[in-house]
């Protein structure tokens, strides 16, 4: 032991109850004689390296998978979408239904044969604006917050995506059975409202992550006016289209295009925002 060694146990020290106190001359005296007994060997290159080897194997038997190394896993993917269920309150499925439900007896009263389904036109609006709500923090601290949590980005908006469509398109054929029955035209019909609805919740997803919120809202509503004013007057382009229009199967395979087209596009978006740190608006 030194002299600075001497100096250090010398120095006051804050007791339990918070007073200052000293070590005594002849405890520091024997403190130093007990401590000049105890000394440990520089440890050699092979000793080191165990120690590591057995640091690193207690580590991958304790240390949990990350959190991409489960995204494959069915149980981790609905304990995702499970827990993104709380953003909704029970007033949100109830008017979404009651919405469908409306659009459902819209359609029962305009007769077959119309070039506007409102069934076809209710369902994607509802969903594209679901999309919205349950993204409505986007560009906000905290959403920045959401960002920071293990929960990869992909995750996070494939599960909130993931609730709004299932949703809705689960409502969407519960009424078709009731409108249609099991029969061959159901599939028609249905195929008729689902190809607009994933169009319209991509497409709103899309422009709030380049625009944010209000303009994945605004191109929303636009989209959907102009198929429904328009409606037969863009041809194959009308994508809102029933089974009796037409050109309802070309409209319908540019729809399924145009799913696949925004999907790349989502997922480009996605992967260059958290590539580069940073899910906000430009």
């Amino acid at each position: 032991m030194n002299d600075r060694d001497d100096n250090r146990t010398k120095e006051p020290k804050l007791a339990a109850s918070g007073s200052v106190e000293t070590c005594p001359d002849a405890e520091e005296k024997e403190l130093l004689r007990f401590l000049e007994r105890y000394t440990v060997e520089v440890p050699t290159v092979k000793e080191t390296a165990q120690f590591a080897e057995g640091l690193l194997q207690q580590w991958e038997r304790t240390a949990a998978p990350a959190p991409a190394a489960n995204m494959r896993k069915p149980l981790y993917i609905l304990r995702i979408i499970q827990s993104h269920l709380k953003l909704f309150q029970w007033s949100f499925w109830l008017a979404s239904a009651a919405v469908l439900v409306l659009g459902l007896v819209a359609d029962v009263a305009s007769g077959t044969g119309s070039e506007v389904e409102p069934f076809i036109f209710t369902a994607p609006l509802l969903a594209a604006l679901g999309v919205c709500f349950a993204f409505r923090a986007y560009g906000t601290p905290m959403f920045q917050l959401e960002m920071s949590l293990p929960v990869m980005p992909m995750m996070m908006i494939f599960g909130r995506l993931t609730i709004i469509i299932t949703y809705n398109s689960a409502i969407g054929l519960l009424l078709s059975l009731f409108l249609h029955g099991a029969d061959s035209a159901l599939s028609l019909y249905v195929f008729s409202w689902l190809v607009p609805l994933g169009v319209s919740c991509l497409l709103a997803l899309i422009v709030m992550l380049y625009f944010g919120l209000y303009a994945g809202v605004f191109t929303s509503i636009v989209v959907w006016s102009i198929q429904l004013w328009m409606n037969k007057h863009l041809g194959m382009l009308y994508l809102f289209s029933g089974k009796t229009n037409g050109y309802w199967i070309e409209s319908k395979l540019i729809g399924v295009l145009c799913i696949l087209l925004l999907t790349a596009l989502l997922w480009f978006r996605i992967r260059r925002l958290h590539a580069g740190g940073r899910m906000a608006v430009q």
